[in-house]
């Protein structure tokens, strides 16, 4: 499996088990999400590093993904934030 296969199968393992903590309130899912997102974080690093050698044209797009990861993590935090509130 090519290494962008391998992000996209557990990035979908990320948005799966956030969707399910988040209707079920399994501690079990939140530490498999949590697992999941320490390894998309590697892979598009991996990426990062390989396309940075072979095809430096495709930089901004691997740094976008970085940035829109980043983004849903914190989204999902402040979602994880507000559920404690209340």
């Amino acid at each position: 499996m090519s290494e962008t296969s391998e992000f996209r199968a557990t990035f979908a393992d990320v948005r799966y088990t956030s969707v399910r903590f988040l209707s079920e309130q399994d501690t079990a899912l939140l530490e498999r999400r949590r697992d999941a997102m320490s390894v998309a974080q590697g892979q598009l690093s991996d990426i990062k590093s390989v396309m940075a050698e072979r095809a430096p044209q495709f930089a901004p797009r691997v740094e976008q993904l970085e940035r829109e990861l980043s983004a849903y993590n914190t989204a999902f935090d402040r979602t994880m934030a507000e559920f404690e509130r209340n």
